[in-house]
């Protein structure tokens, strides 16, 4: 009987190691089970906030091309703008300094018929004075509406031009705050 206690002694210990291992084993599996879900879920979430920052980034930068284009278009059509602006002032000018011309020359003509037509040169002298004092005087008012043109047709030139820069200053001030 010795050997039967001795035997079911040895075997009980066997048995509760055995248990223990299993139990362990369990333990560690469920520890591995419960640390693949968190790392699963984790994972998970990491990459749906990556996907979301990247729809962020991409919704971002799609506003900032549309803005990029946006400015680009609005540049193009102040040039444009500021062109028709400066040629319509170019045609003003040449328009009027063409028509100024033509006042001078026919007055010219007048004078020169009138002198060649006076009487004595007295006559002729005085209205040749005549004819100088008017011409001053009217050469420097054509000048001065010469130079009142230029100086429109400059600003209706850079008027299109300092507007669009405003614009952008003020978008780029925007974006800064």
């Amino acid at each position: 009987m010795a050997t039967k206690k001795a035997t079911g002694e040895n075997f009980k210990p066997q048995e509760t190691a055995t248990q223990t291992i299993d139990a362990a084993l369990k333990a560690g599996k469920e520890s591995v089970d419960v640390l693949m879900k968190e790392g699963t879920e984790a994972a998970a979430k990491g990459f749906e906030q990556a996907v979301s920052m990247s729809r962020d980034a991409a919704g971002n930068a799609a506003r900032q091309f549309d803005d990029a284009s946006a400015v680009s278009k609005a540049g193009i059509e102040a040039t444009v703008a500021s062109n028709d602006a400066w040629l319509n002032g170019i045609e003003k000018l040449s328009s009027y300094a063409t028509k100024a011309t033509q006042d001078l020359m026919n007055e010219g003509i007048q004078a020169s018929q009138a002198i060649l037509g006076a009487k004595n040169p007295q006559e002729a002298a005085q209205l040749q004075a005549e004819y100088f004092q008017k011409g001053w005087s009217r050469i420097l008012d054509e000048s001065t509406k010469i130079g009142e043109l230029s100086v429109q047709a400059t600003n209706g030139m850079f008027g299109p031009i300092n507007n669009q820069i405003g614009a952008v200053m003020d978008r780029w001030t925007k974006n800064a705050a």
